[in-house]
């Protein structure tokens, strides 16, 4: 019985890293989840953007969609997730169902999609992703969009404002605004 079990939990191990060896392969993204701290710092620092029923929000490589659950109580008028992560898709469509969330999460390459509409975009992904996508948005958005970037800058752009993730700690990360 402890031998089979044994070969479950191995066998469950190997399965999770070649899930994760393969989307990284495909997306030049590792799977890091935003911690729900910084989250909550974040939205506390979002009042100046002024969302409301006309506000379009959008997390691009969504995760679970911890973003998107936490600004859905400013009322905007769409919250879109994209996300190319099977498990990480299910969980977000889930949860949404279960609590009754007006979020939605498309199994889709934000590079493939339209971005034109969005007018507030939380980004956590690798600098070099960063910066194509960046160029992208700066050709499809409309001027006044943000992109509110978790964990470094983008050196020579519009940057708006800086927030700590960790206002209380003396070193911190930050989170970057910028506007197209």
């Amino acid at each position: 019985m402890a031998n089979k079990l044994y070969f479950i939990v191995i066998a469950a191990g190997l399965f999770w890293l070649a899930y994760i060896l393969l989307l990284y392969w495909r997306t030049k993204v590792p799977i890091v989840r935003t911690p729900r701290g910084y989250i909550k710092n974040l939205v506390k620092n979002l009042g100046d953007l002024n969302i409301n029923s006309d506000t379009v929000i959008c997390e691009l490589g969504s995760g679970k969609g911890d973003f998107l659950f936490a600004v859905e109580k400013f009322g905007p008028k769409k919250l879109i997730g994209y996300e190319l992560s099977p498990l990480h898709l299910f969980y977000s469509r889930l949860k949404t169902r279960l609590i009754g969330s007006r979020a939605t999460f498309l199994a889709k390459d934000f590079f493939k999609a339209d971005l034109s509409e969005i007018d507030i975009a939380y980004v956590f992904l690798v600098p070099q992703v960063v910066k194509k996508l960046w160029q992208k948005m700066k050709q499809e958005c409309r001027p006044g969009t943000v992109m509110v970037l978790l964990g470094h800058d983008l050196p020579g752009e519009n940057l708006v404002k800086k927030v700590k993730t960790r206002p209380e700690k003396l070193k911190s990360t930050y989170y970057y605004f910028y506007q197209v």
